[in-house]
């Protein structure tokens, strides 16, 4: 899959996956990568890539989740 690079260091990556942000067109891809024996989550801002945490990716989730249930209403008020 790849290598990124953090600080100085360059990690294998295992798994990447998207990244939507609201209004914004980059950072729009999120990294697991191998840093020892531990997996490790690295997410980018303004294309410089830092490592991130969970609960990042849990606040991603509920932005997420509205943008899709404001979109089903704009649905229900064209049907």
């Amino acid at each position: 899959m790849g290598t990124i690079i953090v600080g100085i260091t360059t990690y294998p990556v295992v798994f990447t996956f998207p990244i939507l942000w609201n209004g914004w067109e980059n950072d729009n891809t999120g990294y697991i990568v191998i840093d020892g024996d531990v997996k490790r989550l690295v997410l980018t801002n303004h294309g410089s890539p830092y490592f991130g945490n969970i609960s990042e990716l849990q606040e991603k989730i509920k932005e997420y989740e509205e943008a899709a249930t404001e979109t089903k209403k704009a649905i229900l008020l064209i049907e």
